[in-house]
C-alpha cells in the first residue's frame, strides 16, 4: 500500500509549481507589471507568470482536494481566477484531479470549459529494487548526475571551474530544448523550464551521454507534503529526437530512482500523458497509475466535461 493518497500527491504538485514560479521571480528580479503571482484558492494554487509561458508556467492545480473544504467551489471562485489571468491576456488552465470536489467540475461545465486532455500521476514505492534496475539501458548511453555548486558571495571557486559548470549548464539546457522541440512549444518556454531546474535548490540534474555527446536530460525534485513526507518527483525528461527508442529515457528513470533511494525517500512520482512512450517506460520501471488529471480551458474544443 502506498504511503500517500491523492490529496498528499496534489500537495507535492502545488509545491512543485510554486517552486517553478519562485524560480522565475529569481531569474527576473526586477518587478513586472502585472507581477508574478502564486494565488492560493480552494485548497489549490494558481501561478501566473508571463503571457507567453502558457500551460506549464501559467496554470491552476490542486483545486478541491484534501480536508478543510467546508463549501462548494463557486462561480465567484472562478471569477477570481479569470480576473487573475485576464490581466495578462489569458484564461485559466485548470489541471483537475479526478478526486477533486465535484462542485469544481460542475462550475467549469456551466462556464463552457472543455477538457483538452488527460495526464496521469504515476507513483513507485522504493521498498526494493526491480530486476534489471541496476543495469544500463539498451542504447549504450552513460547517465551521470550533473553537479552544479551554487555561487555565493565571497566564493573562492576557481574561474576555470565556473566556466566548466557554465558550459555544463548550457549543454543541459540546449539538450533539454532539443528533446522537447517537436512538441510545438516555444524555445523561450523550453529554455526557461530547463533554467528553472538548474536554479532550484531541491532539484538534481541528470544527463545521458553517448560518446561524450549529451543525448538526454532529466531532473529529480524533492518535494514535501504538509505532513513532512519527502517525495521524489521525476520531471523534465527529454531525449534528443534521433536518440529516441534506444533506451535513453529508461536509463534516466533508473538513475533517478537509484538516487532517490540513496536519499532515503520512500516514493517517487511522475506526471505524463496516459498514452505514449513515456507512460510505457514508466510502467516498465514499476510506476503505477494512481489517478488522472484533466486539463480544462474555456472554449477549447475537446470532449465534454
Amino acid at each position: 500500500m502506498l504511503p500517500l493518497t491523492a490529496p498528499h500527491l496534489e500537495q507535492t504538485e502545488i509545491s512543485h509549481i510554486t517552486l517553478q514560479a519562485q524560480a522565475i521571480q529569481t531569474l527576473h528580479p526586477d518587478s513586472t507589471t502585472p507581477p508574478i503571482l502564486m494565488h492560493p484558492i480552494y485548497n489549490g494554487i494558481a501561478i501566473r507568470t508571463f503571457p507567453q509561458l502558457t500551460g506549464k508556467l501559467n496554470r491552476v492545480v490542486g483545486l478541491g482536494m484534501g480536508l478543510g473544504i467546508n463549501h462548494e467551489f463557486s462561480h465567484a471562485d472562478l471569477d477570481v481566477l479569470e480576473l487573475l489571468y485576464a490581466e495578462i491576456g489569458l484564461t485559466p488552465d485548470i489541471h483537475l484531479c479526478e478526486e477533486a470536489h465535484p462542485s469544481v467540475q460542475r462550475v467549469l461545465r456551466d462556464r463552457a470549459y472543455r477538457c483538452w486532455g488527460e495526464l496521469g500521476v504515476y507513483v513507485r514505492g522504493l521498498g526494493g529494487e526491480m530486476e534489471g534496475e541496476m543495469e544500463g539501458g539498451t542504447g549504450g548511453a552513460e547517465v551521470s548526475e550533473l553537479v552544479i555548486s551554487p555561487s555565493e558571495h565571497g566564493s573562492t571557486k576557481e574561474e576555470e571551474e565556473e566556466e566548466e559548470e557554465k558550459k555544463a549548464e548550457e549543454e543541459f539546457i540546449e539538450a533539454s530544448i532539443a528533446g522537447f522541440s517537436e512538441q510545438g512549444r516555444s524555445r523561450e518556454l523550453l529554455g526557461l523550464l530547463a533554467r528553472i531546474a538548474v536554479l532550484r535548490a531541491d532539484t538534481r540534474l541528470f544527463v545521458a551521454r553517448v560518446q561524450g555527446q549529451v543525448v538526454g536530460t532529466a531532473a529529480l525534485g524533492v518535494l514535501e507534503t504538509q505532513d513532512g513526507e519527502r517525495v521524489g518527483h521525476l520531471y523534465l525528461d527529454s531525449t534528443v529526437p534521433r536518440f529516441r527508442g534506444l533506451g535513453v529515457h529508461v536509463q534516466l528513470i533508473r538513475a533517478r530512482v537509484r538516487c532517490a533511494r540513496q536519499m532515503g525517500l520512500r516514493i517517487v512520482t511522475l506526471s505524463t500523458g496516459v498514452k505514449g512512450g513515456s507512460k510505457r517506460n514508466a510502467e516498465r520501471e514499476g510506476f503505477e497509475l494512481v489517478y488522472r488529471k484533466r486539463g480544462f480551458v474555456k472554449g477549447v474544443l475537446g470532449y465534454e466535461s
